[in-house]
């Protein structure tokens, strides 16, 4: 059965997070996508990318990768020129890993420089960038936002600052005004009389006959006495 050679050694560790029946790496190695695992230390011989094992111990669920389970290593060797996988582990009888004279068996999966890390993210040459792309990313629009809110909060409190220093500024010229005024003798506010209207609805009066002609004697005489005052005496 596949990997009974190495779990006598290996512990193996679940290479997904999905619960269940799952493909699996040795704990020490870096689980990749398609089944596929990468050796954190690689056998003499071999290419250090082999097939996943699985959770099964029977090996008969349908989640179990079956590749190069006809060899007594599944170690595999990507061919560039192909651009496949090729199995390149050792039969029962030899032992030995000849990677660099692979096997005709073959399957389809990205190459190395494509295919995805899932768990733990490696950090050897041959190791998947996209992880690190992907955080490079995020941490830069991370930072872009942090500069950006910062940038707005510090435009809206000297806004703020200067509206109230032009506030301030605005009090104290109309307070200078004000003083300025009541030292000079001129009233801080000067009184506007309100408009009064003249009553003209009131009527003359009539004199009656006997005022009318006492009005008239008394005149007269207050005349008469006016031309004797002026007149010598004789």
């Amino acid at each position: 059965m596949l990997f009974e050679n190495i779990e006598q050694d290996l512990r193996l560790a679940v290479a997904s997070m999905w619960s269940g029946i799952v493909p699996c790496c040795a704990s020490t190695d870096t689980c990749l996508a398609h089944g596929l695992c990468h050796y954190t230390h690689s056998k003499s011989g071999g290419s250090g990318y082999y097939v996943a094992g699985c959770t099964d111990p029977t090996y008969n669920a349908k989640n179990c990768p079956r590749l190069c389970t006809s060899r007594a290593f599944p170690d595999v060797v990507w061919n560039s020129t192909m651009r496949l996988w090729q199995c390149c582990g050792a039969d029962g009888k030899a032992g030995n890993l000849n990677c660099e004279n692979a096997t005709d068996e073959r399957f389809d999966a990205p190459g190395p420089k494509f295919i995805k890390t899932y768990w733990p993210r490696q950090k050897g040459k041959n190791a998947n960038k996209s992880g690190a792309v992907a955080g490079g990313v995020v941490a830069a629009v991370v930072v872009l936002l942090v500069l950006v809110t910062t940038g707005l909060l510090l435009w809206r409190r000297r806004r703020k600052n200067h509206l109230q220093e032009r506030s301030k500024n605005a009090s104290g010229f109309e307070s200078l005004v004000s003083r300025s005024k009541s030292s000079a003798g001129y009233p801080a506010k000067i009184w506007k009389p309100s408009p009064v209207e003249l009553q003209d609805n009131a009527l003359p009066m009539e004199m009656d006959g006997r005022n009318q002609q006492e009005a008239v004697e008394l005149l007269g005489t207050t005349a008469r006495r006016g031309v004797m005052a002026g007149m010598p005496e004789r």
